[in-house]
């Protein structure tokens, strides 16, 4: 009897294999059917991604619709599809999308083209007729020849590029009757955001006619709705996910799900399973450790989400490395031991930082439809110091303000923007005035939000946490005085505390609630200088605002605390921090520094009826408001029924 694979929304921990072939790839020349087995019975997962067209535009299996790898000598896709059927694992095809180098040089009429008439070699346009006549019937043949469950289309909202294609001309002569403006014309965001409306449109094309011919095929478009696009979805992909960085791993991982875990999707997050140096097609790729993976690992499945790893296929996707398998079965072990209070649960509101999803919009340039910005950047920095404080922290985009319920938040940490809609402002501030603290975290937002500023100039300065200075190179304004507000942050303009204190935040109450303007764009300075100081700070002002969290932690600064609830269950994840996971030279390592003990402190407004230690499934007997955890390895959770 066959058995049913999971739906990805039911799904919890997967495997990614691809190898983007290239014309000197032999594919397929020494298929190892026991090798991938054995990967299959030791590990387990819920589902696999495999490689079926990588960015070159070679497809890795005979295909009729596109172009296989000119060196074929056998069908791994054929051998991952029966072995997984015979398990009832899922099978997801990894699918290059708008990066397709082969139908660029096959069809220049499919490309874009850039503000200097200059036909692209890699990425196709939107506007043209690469998704009808190439990316859906490729698909369906996938869907309904190779019965795959689905596809995790790759290179999609990053590889929207502005395009200036005749067929794009027509399309935006339609609604403006005008020629596309260039990069450096007062028109050009009003392009740029019709450019992601197209890329949205498109997605929504292929999806509904995949659909149409495979109603069950679950598709998403890679990185859609995430920190890449940080807005709300209306594209009915069935699931999020991206890949975060190889290296930095914990860092990137920390932040990504962020990105995803108030998006209302399944989700999930694949790591690298190497630390790589170079570009996509290196060879220089160092195989994680059990331990890298695990850290990985909890800082995706504490935030709700599912997680999933990568490791280079070798043979022409005809196996993998047998000698990791041990290694990767151990970290299956890890996260099936922590799905049953992972899976599922939403964040329980403490601290949220705040992305302005239309500042966002408004800024940036560059080589895509989604660039990088400075909100972005600001906002990361902003999750990071409030981690390193100590709190539980999410981020909220401007319609989660509609969502969640923000009365819930302890605090909201407003991140750098050059744009926020006026609703968006009303409603922060309301939040503040009914009771919530809410700290505006750059003079720029400041100055949206009413306050008085001096123009930003970038410089040098010393942050003062009272007892000890520290350098931050910053975005700097000085700021008017407030009615009523006192000085709750200062800083100077050398070591020596001789030039100064300057004022850096300023404070007052407003209505019910209390709000702190800072003249330091705070998240993108503490991104480039997370020292004790500048952590120190920021609690500081934390700490004043926000006095009644749910949850403290005592014994060491590298605990990261996680809160989340599903039903009548509040998890409280601590994460370990440390290690070398943030040092480039270091590619592999096998243990990091146990932290504790540790004194976990929980507010009187949580009545337990029970708690217990997971997942090593110990009852916690003493005061259920203050509990010790002698060690903490990489990912301890408390569960606490109410």
């Amino acid at each position: 009897m066959v058995k049913l694979a999971k739906k990805r929304s039911d799904s919890f921990f997967g495997l990614h294999f691809d190898f983007h072939p290239t014309a000197d790839i032999i594919v397929g020349d020494n298929l190892r059917y026991d090798v991938i087995a054995k990967l299959l019975d030791e590990t387990k997962p819920d589902y696999v991604q495999v490689d079926t067209k990588g960015h070159p535009g070679l497809s890795s299996y005979p295909t009729k619709v596109g172009h296989p790898a000119p060196l074929m000598m056998g069908d791994p896709l054929k051998m991952w599809r029966e072995l997984t059927a015979e398990r009832g694992i899922a099978l997801y095809g990894h699918h290059s999308g708008l990066f397709d180098m082969r139908q660029a040089k096959d069809h220049p009429e499919w490309a874009v083209v850039d503000e200097n008439g200059v036909t692209s070699d890699s990425y196709m346009s939107v506007f043209g007729e690469y998704p009808e006549k190439f990316l859906i019937p490729q698909l369906k043949e996938l869907a309904l020849e190779y019965k795959l469950d689905g596809a995790w289309v790759d290179g999609e909202c990053w590889g929207t590029k502005p395009d200036y294609s005749e067929n794009a001309q027509k399309a935006w002569a339609k609604v403006s009757g005008t020629p596309i403006p260039k990069s450096d014309d007062p028109d050009y965001p009003k392009y740029r955001e019709f450019l992601r409306d197209a890329f949205k449109a498109y997605v929504a094309n292929y999806i509904a006619e995949i659909k149409r011919a495979a109603p069950d095929f679950q598709i998403t478009s890679n990185w859609i709705y995430s920190q890449y696009m940080p807005e709300k979805p209306d594209v009915s992909v069935d699931f999020l996910s991206g890949d975060y960085s190889p290296n930095n791993s914990v860092n990137s991982a920390r932040i990504q799900g962020r990105y995803l875990a108030n998006q209302g999707l399944p989700w999930d997050l694949m790591a690298w399973g190497h630390n790589s140096i170079g570009s996509w097609l290196t060879k220089n790729r160092s195989t994680k450790e059990t331990v890298q993976h695990c850290q990985e690992a909890a800082y995706i499945i504490s935030q709700g989400g599912g997680f999933q790893f990568y490791n280079w296929q070798y043979g022409g996707g005809s196996t993998v490395q047998e000698w990791a398998i041990p290694t990767w079965a151990k970290v299956a072990e890890f996260v099936r031991a922590r799905e049953p209070f992972c899976k599922g649960a939403k964040p329980l509101p403490q601290v949220g930082v705040f992305l302005s999803s239309e500042g966002n919009k408004a800024e940036g340039s560059g080589a895509t439809a989604y660039p990088g910005t400075r909100t972005k950047n600001s906002a990361n920095g902003l999750i990071h110091v409030a981690l390193d404080c100590g709190y539980a922290t999410e981020l909220l985009e401007t319609h989660n303000l509609d969502d969640r319920d923000i009365s819930e938040y302890g605090a909201i940490v407003v991140a750098q923007s050059t744009w926020f809609d006026p609703e968006t402002k009303s409603k922060l501030m309301a939040y503040a005035e009914n009771g919530g603290s809410l700290i505006i975290a750059s003079p720029v937002s400041a100055r949206l939000f009413g306050f008085g500023t001096s123009d930003p100039v970038d410089k040098l300065i010393h942050i003062s946490d009272g007892e000890s200075v520290a350098p931050m190179e910053a975005t700097v304004s000085d700021l008017a005085a407030i009615s009523g507000a006192k000085v709750c942050g200062t800083y100077y303009l050398d070591n020596y505390m001789g030039n100064g204190p300057y004022t850096a935040a300023l404070s007052y109450m407003a209505g019910k609630g209390k709000v702190v303007v800072m003249g330091i764009d705070y998240g993108c300075a503490y991104s480039k200088n997370r020292t004790t100081c500048s952590k120190n700070f920021f609690k500081k002002i934390m700490a004043d605002v926000f006095k009644k969290p749910l949850v403290t932690v005592e014994g060491s600064s590298f605990v990261e605390l996680g809160i989340t609830r599903r039903d009548n269950m509040i998890y409280i994840h601590l994460l370990n921090y440390a290690g070398p996971h943030d040092v480039s030279s270091i590619r592999s390592y096998n243990e990091i520094p146990k932290l504790g003990p540790l004194t976990v402190k929980i507010s009187d407004a949580i009545s337990p009826k029970s708690v217990t230690i997971e997942p090593v499934h110990k009852a916690w007997k003493g005061n259920p408001h203050r509990i010790r955890i002698e060690s903490l390895d990489v990912h301890t959770i408390i569960a606490i029924e109410l």
